[in-house]
């Protein structure tokens, strides 16, 4: 399992631009979202070391922006290719959450370990949520076997 915080304000993906160069349509990933991938890699490197195999992330923004949770995703896990990773498509499980932060506080804390490492602890923490579940309607006079 490896653990990194990334001292960066989380930045969402772009979605790709384009422009005509003669005569032909040329896209491109935005500047700041470049910027964001790259920083992310360089620190990256110097902190982690790449992983083999199917990855399991998990993932806290901390942020005071906007951004849609699937576009913070994607631009972190674009920025972690070469440097936790060899490419993204090795990641299979992802578990993420977008927090509020003060200004100046902004971060990005990952953890990745074996995808069926996190899979275990996913099915796990669904196990629990289904007994809380369970305990709840209990209270309320539902009967179990309606669940």
């Amino acid at each position: 399992m490896t653990k990194i915080t990334i001292p960066l304000k989380p930045v969402p993906k772009a979605r790709h631009q384009a422009r005509l160069s003669r005569g032909k349509v040329i896209t491109y990933t935005p500047q700041r979202t470049r910027k964001y991938e790259n920083a992310v890699r360089m620190y990256s490197m110097q902190k982690i070391q790449k992983q083999e195999g199917d990855v399991g992330v998990i993932v806290d923004f901390y942020t005071n922006g906007r951004g849609d949770i699937d576009n913070l995703i994607k631009s972190l896990l674009d920025g972690l290719n070469g440097a936790a990773w060899e490419d993204d498509c090795q990641v299979k499980t992802v578990l993420a959450s977008k927090r509020s932060c003060p200004r100046g506080k902004e971060r990005t804390e990952v953890v990745i370990m074996g995808n069926e490492q996190l899979q275990g602890r996913c099915e796990s923490y669904a196990k629990l949520c289904e007994g809380v579940q369970k305990m709840d309607t209990c209270r309320r006079g539902i009967p179990a076997a309606e669940l």
